[in-house]
């Protein structure tokens, strides 16, 4: 579990991304409804930005990916989410394939 101090390693871009591995019981919410209060949160937090979630309903968990200034900041935007983090880490993305092809990597 993080500790909510650690920071991203060096070699991240800023903002880093975090995954936010939470806890999710079945039929409490949609993955539209988890998005809908991700983005929300992370628009009235500082320097926080949701991208994208996935759900596995058969384990009950969900995974938020978001992009900010340190771990406990995304903690924040998550608890603001209603969301009960079971753990965030610093990770790497790759870009997201949307329907006009692939994203542009941040800087470029």
């Amino acid at each position: 579990m993080g500790s909510g101090t650690s920071r991203a390693p060096a070699e991240f871009d800023e903002p880093a991304t975090y995954l936010l591995e939470g806890y999710e019981p079945l039929g409490l919410t949609s993955l539209a409804e988890l998005e809908a209060r991700c983005r929300t949160a992370a628009e009235a937090s500082d320097g926080v930005r949701y991208v994208h979630s996935i759900l596995v309903p058969e384990d009950e968990t969900c995974f938020h990916l978001f992009e900010g200034p340190s771990e406990e900041a995304v903690r924040k935007a998550g608890a603001e989410a209603g969301l009960t983090p079971v753990r965030v880490v610093a990770c790497l993305a790759s870009a997201a394939k949307g329907p006009d092809g692939p994203s542009q990597p941040r800087g470029g």
